[in-house]
């Protein structure tokens, strides 16, 4: 994996106007890339071929966010526009998907909580040393 050849935490971040961020959310977009830009610096695994990852990462956040809002102010459970029955508001399958996109990015990326002490360190979760008899000691 190549390095970022710009110094670090100066990756060129993407103008979220041509990602189709609306302009009310671009301000949100701004801190999570600085946010996750910074954590990745940190742990000195922020690399070029990242950037991309990263960018799905910050559309899923925000994505997440807008589903999350609509559940919130909506409920839980809306009328179906034809049969007027009660179903499970579309946006909680939409938050549902994006929180399993931001939990792969993020394992992907190495900075969840439980995966971003092993991603410093080269190692994989789950992959450790066996544990007094029998089975793998989970090394985090």
């Amino acid at each position: 994996m190549t390095d970022c050849p710009c110094p670090p935490g100066d990756m060129l971040e993407p103008d979220w106007a041509e990602a189709g961020v609306p302009e009310a959310e671009r301000d949100d977009a701004h801190r999570y890339w600085l946010t996750i830009v910074a954590e990745l610096t940190q742990q000195q695994t922020l690399a070029e071929a990242n950037r991309h990852a990263i960018i799905r990462l910050v559309l899923a956040m925000l994505l997440y966010e807008q589903a999350q809002k609509r559940v919130v102010s909506e409920g839980l459970l809306i009328e179906a526009p034809k049969t007027k029955v009660l179903m499970q508001h579309p946006a909680l399958s939409i938050a549902n998907k994006q929180l399993n996109i931001i939990r792969q990015l993020e394992g992907d990326l190495g900075i969840t909580v439980i995966k971003r002490d092993s991603a410093s360190k080269g190692k994989v979760p789950g992959k450790g040393k066996k544990k007094p008899g029998g089975g793998d000691a989970i090394e985090f």
